[in-house]
């Protein structure tokens, strides 16, 4: 697990889980499908290959009442709720209270409704839903918690510049293991706490790792969908945690460079920023593969992470080196003490 512990401007900074899966891919589909879900003109600003039910489905629920979040989440049958309901009125009682009352429930239930009516879903620490080193998501009032919201804020004011509509900020770090993907996936539910749809993108195709943070199949993904052998069957809605979008990084290919360097790479993330208001990119080392500087110019905005004991000082300068050349924007770097 990573630790973010603080952020520096980009300028002032000195140099300073992963493990791959196989998979068998469906049928390709036709050319044309590929194309005539990512291709746009300038007048018409991409919309592709994310349909409008993707808008939908991450809809604010915070006017629902809570009987109806507990419902729709399994933890209350409908029947159950109208009991409650009728004691609640007749007591007057809140709904939440008369469930615990009577049984129905538990308190950690409740906390999960209201969570979700404020917008601020979090899950419990027995919940297998997901990987718990989403400490955002298990933990959210953690210490290391509050310092990615001081780095989701920071992106969020400074990571939106031309022609991005929103914060679309790639994860990048010289070696392996520096907590990239960690960061990743907790910034991506600490954007989701926030109401915002967000999107994670594992364009670590060498060594993918969000498909285990997020519970995701990762038979098809990102390889897939640059090949032309899917389309937007490739998204993942995390149904666990409202607002999170992930497109898993798919069957390692052989070629991860060349298919970063194809058009659709850049359609896709142009696609993404109009139908989604928060994307997080996770991305390979960067002086293994020349991935990451690839995806790092194309993203618009970087965050670089260093790690305090593991990152090596020479590899670090040249990789904020290399970025530098590639006129990468580096918002700036977070130390990660773990």
């Amino acid at each position: 697990m990573a630790k973010p512990q603080r952020v520096q401007d980009a300028s002032d900074t000195k140099p300073g889980n992963d493990g791959g899966e196989d998979a068998a891919v469906p049928g390709e589909l036709p050319d044309d499908v590929l194309a005539e879900s990512l291709t746009y003109s300038n007048s018409d600003p991409p919309t592709a290959p994310f349909p409008d039910n993707v808008k939908a489905a991450s809809k604010k629920i915070s006017d629902q009442p809570i009987g109806r979040i507990l419902v729709e989440a399994g933890r209350l049958s409908a029947t159950d709720a109208q009991r409650v309901a009728q004691v609640a009125a007749e007591f007057k009682m809140r709904f939440g209270d008369a469930a615990v009352e009577m049984d129905l429930v538990k308190r950690s239930d409740v906390a999960f409704a209201l969570g979700r009516q404020f917008s601020f879903p979090h899950l419990e620490r027995n919940d297998p839903s997901l990987s718990q080193d989403l400490i955002a998501a298990y933990q959210p009032h953690h210490p290391v918690v509050e310092r990615l919201r001081e780095l989701r804020a920071q992106i969020a004011a400074r990571s939106v510049t031309a022609p991005r509509l929103h914060p679309m900020v790639a994860i990048v770090s010289p070696d392996r293991s520096d907590g990239r993907s960690f960061v990743a996936a907790n910034l991506a539910v600490v954007f989701a706490q926030l109401g915002v749809r967000t999107l994670v993108i594992d364009a670590d195709m060498r060594n993918p790792s969000q498909h285990r943070y997020f519970r995701c199949d990762n038979r098809v993904g990102l390889s897939s969908l640059l090949a032309g052998r899917c389309g937007v069957e490739c998204l993942h809605r995390v149904s666990a945690f409202p607002g999170i979008f992930v497109l898993t990084a798919g069957p390692t290919p052989p070629n991860p460079l060349e298919l970063l360097e194809r058009p659709v790479f850049g359609q896709l993330l142009a696609s993404a920023d109009t139908n989604f208001r928060a994307v997080i990119i996770d991305t390979p080392a960067g002086i293994l593969a020349a991935d990451a500087r690839r995806v790092s110019g194309r993203s618009g905005a970087n965050v670089l992470i260093a790690r305090s004991g593991h990152t090596r000082a020479p590899s670090g300068a040249r990789f904020i080196q290399s970025l530098a050349a590639d006129k990468s924007n580096v918002l700036g770097v977070v130390l990660n003490e773990y």
